[in-house]
């Protein structure tokens, strides 16, 4: 199960300027309408749309660029890393 990871293209500067002044509930959902989704981990703007092909379900999460270097870098590698050796 290879995941399929894709650039999420935004306007920044235009959704910088939709989410001052705006309460947590309408942040989420002004990110959403921008991004298509907010940061699984962190709720932050995203940068990757990461989904994997599972049969007839293809879950899908976004993830902010902090949480997916996290995740490619960090905890992840090294479970993997333990895993293998």
């Amino acid at each position: 199960m290879k995941p399929k990871i894709e650039d999420i293209k935004i306007d920044a500067d235009k959704l910088q300027n939709e989410l001052k002044l705006r309460s947590t509930r309408q942040r989420y959902t002004w990110i959403r309408k921008y991004a298509g989704g907010v940061c699984t981990n962190c709720c932050d703007i995203p940068t990757k749309r990461v989904s994997y092909d599972i049969g007839e379900t293809k879950p899908v999460e976004w993830c902010c660029e902090k949480c997916f270097n996290y995740r490619k870098d960090g905890r992840g590698k090294k479970d993997i890393d333990k895993l293998l050796s």
